[in-house]
Parts: structure tokens; C-alpha cells; sequence
């Protein structure tokens, strides 16, 4: 990529190195519908259907090339040799619906 940090990246960035209160970085969660016969679809399968089509979002598999960002010089967008997705996918559920406390 080689393609250095927005002016608001650097600013994230520096907001949250200048105050560890300060969280600027982004997450999401993906609610799935159940697979034909009530199932979900396993950790593994989702994965490997998330890599099939990774070309298609270059920027998840790249990192910065310096965790800071300075005066003069921003980081630049570089490959990560070492991505590995399992390690950003997390299985996580919610109890069955009504298995909660009761609220009077």
C-alpha cells in the first residue's frame, strides 16, 4: 500500500497515545441469521468464507509501520506478513431469548 495515514487518522491516533482514556480505534459485530436446520455456522467456516473475499478490502491486511505518529512524519499503511484472521474473529452469543432475569 504504502499510502501514509488522513490528517483524521493521525489525529485518532494522537488522540489516543496523548490520553489512554482517549479510545479512537473502530469494532464491529455481525448478527447471523441461523442456517437451515437451526444451526450457526461454525467459527471456522466463517473465516474461511471472510478470507475467500479479502482482496476485495485491502486495507484489513495491512498495518502501520510505526505505532506513533510524529511531527514531520506520519505512518504509512503497510503489508502485514504476519495477518493471520483467526486471530480478529471472535465467537461470542447471546443467551436463548427469555433465559434472562425476569423484571417485575
Amino acid at each position: 500500500m504504502g499510502e501514509h495515514l488522513t490528517p483524521l487518522d493521525a489525529a485518532f491516533l494522537e488522540l489516543e497515545d496523548g490520553d489512554e482514556s482517549s479510545h479512537m480505534h473502530v469494532g464491529w459485530a455481525r448478527v447471523f441469521e441461523p442456517l437451515a436446520g437451526g444451526c450457526a455456522p461454525s467459527v471456522d467456516r466463517l473465516v474461511a468464507l471472510l478470507d475467500e473475499r479479502l482482496d476485495l478490502l485491502p486495507h484489513f491486511r495491512v498495518r502501520l509501520s510505526s505505532p506513533r505518529v510524529a511531527r514531520l512524519a506520519w505512518p504509512e499503511w503497510v503489508e502485514d506478513d504476519g495477518f493471520d484472521l483467526g486471530n480478529h474473529v471472535r465467537p461470542s452469543g447471546l443467551p436463548p431469548r427469555g433465559s434472562g432475569p425476569r423484571c417485575r
